[in-house]
């Protein structure tokens, strides 16, 4: 009886990214988040879990971003398809160059401009970025649809109590945010 209500295909530590820089690997990235969102469809899930992907250090953060965009876009129009939702994440800056602040992660939602992609809070990322719950309501509100709700100090993703958040306060914030 349990559902999968989220799905998560590795999406940080493999090949496969949003902004890949070759043809090729932006192409074979793309027919990997492709048959995550048709695996997700086939689970009935409504969310894939997701992020901007990263650029190349040595090259210039718009050229990245531009890619990242376009691969978003496109899954996104892809995800309509399936009736699922693309939740976007932050990352913290040793992963990515691209989407590691809320305020990064509302440019990006507003520059792809679809209703299927919309944003969620990693707490660890959050953390890192010096952001609180209540900055990311305030700035993205309803379209924050998924989170991990993890401890950190603030880096890692430690199991509640095991890290420095005030997880009280973070419970607190989601209530009054009603999420």
């Amino acid at each position: 009886g349990l559902q999968v209500k989220v799905f998560t295909p590795e999406n940080v530590m493999y090949q496969y990214q949003m902004a890949a820089q070759t043809p090729e690997l932006f192409e074979k990235s793309f027919q990997y988040f492709k048959n995550g969102l048709q695996v997700a469809s086939e689970l009935g899930c409504k969310i894939m879990q997701t992020n901007s992907g990263w650029g190349y250090w040595n090259e210039d953060r718009e050229e990245a971003w531009k890619r990242s965009r376009e691969m978003l876009s496109v899954l996104a129009e892809y995800a309509k398809t399936k009736n699922i939702r693309l939740a976007m994440e932050s990352l913290r800056p040793q992963e990515s160059n691209l989407a590691t602040t809320v305020y990064d992660v509302k440019r990006m939602l507003d520059e792809v401009n679809h209703p299927n992609l919309k944003a969620m809070i990693d707490t660890t990322a959050m953390g890192v970025a010096g952001e609180t719950i209540d900055q990311w309501f305030d700035i993205l509100g309803d379209d924050i649809i998924h989170m991990h709700f993890i401890d950190g100090n603030p880096y890692g993703h430690l199991i509640w109590g095991d890290g420095t958040h005030n997880l009280e306060e973070f419970l607190k914030a989601i209530n009054r945010h009603g999420y």
